[in-house]
């Protein structure tokens, strides 16, 4: 049981089944796709979870200096089955997508994992494009269903379909997902600074410092807020109060020291307030 427990640990599975969540949130905006839905939601976890092992494979030196006792997949497989999962994995969420016969829904899923394999290898060392990276696939992810399910529209009619009201949840949600997870991605590489340091890494955080990245983060925060209270009063709804109460503490966490637990809760929080965005698609 507790060797289960620690697979799940380095495949950041609860991550993983918030994203899918989301995914499966996106395609309930078009009911008559529920077998594409199962299918893609299907890929998308197996794409993430291949793309947590990959990222265990490269990331064993910096863990050990940034996370001791976090459970490794190498550690407990050693690094050739490890990689052989990798496989596994990318294989099963081929497969899945493939069956949904959609060219869109392969051509997003082939294209995250590239994303991720490079970012797995080089996105350590590519500064703050690393965190814009991740960002993008977050938001990706959330947004996807509405490109799979109106794939045989033109373009022209996709657009508009973006402003018709049953599509705001989705594009409200892709964005959140898009600026959550940038600024979280930027905590995670400040919570990481001294083993990333340690190890030769490139990331946005090094190359600018870390007091000017905390510095970074603190204006980044103050400003999503304010836009979090803008869309309570555009929105007039409940559901972004919400967001900006749960936000509130980040800012706090982030403004009360600089520490690395603090920024370890920085980080927690940004995933609670990212799982309410659920809310969304049930009251907006």
């Amino acid at each position: 049981m507790k060797k289960l427990k620690n697979v799940l640990v380095s495949l950041r599975f609860l991550n993983v089944v918030t994203v899918c969540i989301y995914v499966y949130l996106s395609f309930s905006v078009f009911p008559a796709n529920h077998e594409a839905a199962l299918l893609f939601t299907a890929a998308t976890a197996l794409s993430l979870m291949a793309g947590n092992v990959l990222n265990d494979y490269y990331d064993t030196e910096t863990d050990r200096i940034n996370k001791p006792g976090r459970p490794s997949l190498v550690k407990l497989y050693g690094k050739k089955r490890t990689l052989r999962s990798y496989y596994a994995l990318l294989l099963l969420a081929a497969l899945s997508v493939l069956f949904t016969r959609s060219v869109y829904a392969t051509g997003i899923v082939l294209l995250a994992n590239l994303l991720l394999t490079f970012y797995a290898q080089y996105g350590k060392y590519a500064g703050a494009a690393g965190n814009v990276l991740v960002a993008f696939l977050s938001g990706l992810s959330v947004f996807a269903p509405y490109l799979v399910c109106t794939e045989h529209l033109a373009w022209q009619d996709k657009w508009i379909g973006l402003h018709e009201s049953f599509s705001r949840p989705l594009l409200l949600c892709s964005l959140l997902a898009f600026f959550f997870s940038l600024l979280r991605e930027w905590i995670k590489d400040m919570e990481d600074y001294e083993g990333d340091l340690r190890t030769g890494l490139r990331t946005g955080v090094i190359q600018t410092g870390l007091p000017a990245a905390l510095r970074i983060a603190r204006v980044i925060s103050l400003l999503y807020l304010l836009i979090l209270g803008a869309l309570v009063w555009y929105l007039q709804s409940w559901v972004p109060l919400v967001w900006s109460v749960l936000f509130a503490s980040v800012c706090l966490k982030l403004w009360g020291g600089r520490e690395k637990q603090h920024f370890r809760m920085a980080s927690a929080l940004l995933k609670v307030v990212f799982l309410s965005g659920i809310l969304a698609y049930f009251y907006l």
